[in-house]
């Protein structure tokens, strides 16, 4: 049976490949998002209205 890599090839090969995704990755861990502060979630508007008559209409607008 043949090897692809020999045994010390392989491991170069997993060296490389373990210190490669390791780099790449920490950048990825310091990029935190702010928080929102919780007044800034909330918001005021939107519309509720009924309608009772010739046609009945009722509107629920949350935008």
């Amino acid at each position: 049976m043949h090897k692809l890599f020999n045994d010390d090839e392989y491991r170069k090969l997993l060296g490389g490949l373990s210190l490669l995704i390791t780099t790449f990755s920490f950048p990825a861990l310091a990029q935190d998002e702010p928080k929102t502060p919780f007044m800034d979630r909330i918001f005021f508007g939107g519309n509720l209205g009924l309608q009772f008559g010739n046609l009945t209409y009722i509107d629920v607008s949350p935008w």
